[in-house]
């Protein structure tokens, strides 16, 4: 499980780089409306929405979240993350 608002490392195609995400669900509790609400941790069984600042890409590109376990050191490192990017808000 992830916290919201941890630093993870992204690898999006060529490019590396470092943002903060907010994760959310979508909460279907009221009548015809469809809202985003931000969860705490990633649930464990299932999938959730990531909001995090990226450079521009296309929709439909995969990317692999990296989170370091201990400060400093590389080689203690686990993958966290997978998705595919399924909106754009430039």
């Amino acid at each position: 499980m992830i916290k919201t608002r941890d630093p993870i490392t992204f690898s999006i195609g060529w490019r590396k780089f470092q943002s903060i995400p907010v994760f959310t669900m979508q909460d279907e509790s009221m009548k015809g409306e469809s809202k985003m609400r931000m969860i705490k941790y990633t649930p464990k069984f299932g999938h959730c929405y990531a909001v995090f600042y990226a450079p521009t890409f296309p929709v439909g590109t995969t990317f692999l979240g990296i989170q370091n376990l201990e400060d400093g050191d590389a080689s203690n490192f686990r993958i966290c993350t997978t998705g595919v990017i399924v909106e754009m808000n430039t």
